[in-house]
């Protein structure tokens, strides 16, 4: 395959990335609030996400690298999201057990 493919089928990966993010975006700016997740996770693809932006450049993959903007910049909302409106635990009612 020519790099061009490669090129587009990779991006084709980061919008399809965008389109499984959007919906917890969404659920979370309606319902002002995200339970479950670790602000880890967000923040491991929102770095990962920032390097692309860079590493596609490098290798003169455009469509990955436009594709990338749109991933960085979802992630970007989304790891702000997770801060914002995940709940604080009251430590003095913190419970035994993590899961709870």
């Amino acid at each position: 395959m020519r790099g061009d493919t490669m090129d587009q089928i990779n991006a084709v990966a980061e919008v399809i990335a965008c389109i499984v993010l959007f919906p917890s975006i969404m659920r979370a700016w309606r319902l002002k609030i995200v339970q479950g997740v670790h602000w880890l996770t967000p923040a491991f693809f929102w770095s990962y996400g920032i390097w692309n932006l860079f590493y596609y450049h490098s290798l003169e993959q455009w469509w990955s690298g436009l594709a990338a903007i749109l991933l960085a910049t979802q992630n970007t909302v989304w790891l702000l999201m997770v801060l914002r409106y995940t709940p604080r635990r009251d430590p003095r009612r913190a419970s035994p057990n993590p899961i709870n």
